[in-house]
């Protein structure tokens, strides 16, 4: 089974506001969130993490 992080827990793990994640799902730009309930949603860890190493590629590549 996978870890599902709320929206506070993906802020405070990606040291941004919540404001951002959702203006980064608006824009497809960010994993989109799971339904984990009638009025809950949530983001896989595994999806954070990949979307994080997707970001660290890209600086690698912008600094090459």
């Amino acid at each position: 089974m996978q870890k599902i992080l709320r929206i506070k827990e993906v802020a405070a793990t990606l040291s941004v506001s919540r404001w951002t994640i959702r203006r980064l799902v608006d824009q497809g730009d960010f994993p989109q969130p799971v339904r984990i309930g009638d009025r809950s949603k949530g983001w896989l860890l595994s999806e954070i993490e990949a979307w994080e190493q997707e970001r660290m590629a890209e600086r690698v590549k912008v600094a090459a």
